[in-house]
């Protein structure tokens, strides 16, 4: 259990910096692309990539603790309930 978890968190760790590459590229990308089904302006697709680009490792970061809370309560929970 405790090797599984080692596991987890540094896979989780070493792939925030890649998750935050491509999002970054990604959210770049959309400043540029029309998008038929949301009509949203240039600007407020600019004003979200600036965003990203200041918050996102927070995010990311808050994201990661959070899994790898979930994980190990997942590890340590006994009698989950059983969902139909």
């Amino acid at each position: 259990m405790i090797g599984t978890t080692v596991v987890f968190m540094i896979y989780n760790i070493l792939l925030v910096p890649l998750c935050y590459v491509k999002l970054w590229w990604h959210k770049l990308i959309m400043v540029y692309v029309y998008s038929k089904t949301y009509r949203v302006s240039r600007a407020d697709k600019f004003i979200t990539f600036c965003m990203f680009w200041i918050f996102g490792l927070i995010t990311l970061s808050i994201n990661t603790f959070t899994d790898i809370y979930h994980f190990l309560r997942h590890l340590w929970i006994r009698d989950i309930l059983k969902s139909h």
